[in-house]
């Protein structure tokens, strides 16, 4: 608040201090990149597909934090979204692991 007075010569009275303070001020789980993934979901009506799929998984993560080894204890973040617009949804299917090899076979060629 008296950064605001000194710079823009705004001040802010001790009932508007507290009213920020009791909605923004406390420490939220959610990172801001995250929170602004969320909206722009939210905005342009987006869905993750993974999310979707399996909407009760919970530990899967694709980066941590190294320097604080973080992959011991799987606490992480995800960076691999593949977002789909909501209307796209239903179509979303699970696969299985065979299907993400490159069009090969899981099993091996044993016709020659």
């Amino acid at each position: 608040a008296e950064l605001l007075l000194k710079i823009a010569g705004i001040e802010w009275n001790e009932s508007l201090q507290r009213s920020i303070a009791a909605t923004e001020g406390g420490t939220s789980r959610v990172a801001p990149p995250r929170r602004w993934l969320n909206a722009v979901m939210e905005e342009d009506g987006m869905v993750d597909a993974y999310e979707s799929l399996y909407p009760e998984a919970e530990g899967r993560y694709t980066c941590w934090h190294q320097f604080t080894n973080k992959r011991y204890t799987n606490e992480g973040a995800r960076i691999d979204f593949t977002l789909v617009d909501s209307s796209l949804a239903p179509m979303i299917m699970k696969g299985s692991v065979s299907d993400l090899r490159c069009g090969c076979s899981s099993k091996p060629d044993t016709s020659t």
